[in-house]
């Protein structure tokens, strides 16, 4: 394989890679407001993906703190705990 066609299929996967993880933090943000319905839990578990989401108390603290907007706060929280 040549390598711009190399090159090329790594840059492919990280914009899907980047779209996936925003495509979830802008789902897992309307859930929080109220915008979208939480999820069914899958057969194997009693919650879903959403509601066993977890943030840091250390963090929940700081933020709070400082008073910031919530919805910033946890976007920046989805982020942190997908890698995006």
């Amino acid at each position: 394989m040549s390598d711009i066609l190399r090159a090329s299929l790594v840059l492919v996967v990280s914009a899907l890679d980047y779209y996936v993880h925003e495509v979830v933090t802008l789902g897992m943000l309307e859930i929080y407001k109220g915008q979208r319905p939480e999820p069914s839990p899958p057969a194997n578990s009693t919650q879903s993906a959403f509601f066993r989401f977890q943030v840091s108390l250390g963090s929940a603290r700081q933020e709070r703190i400082i008073a910031i907007d919530v919805s910033s706060w946890l976007e920046s929280e989805i982020q942190q705990s997908y890698g995006s």
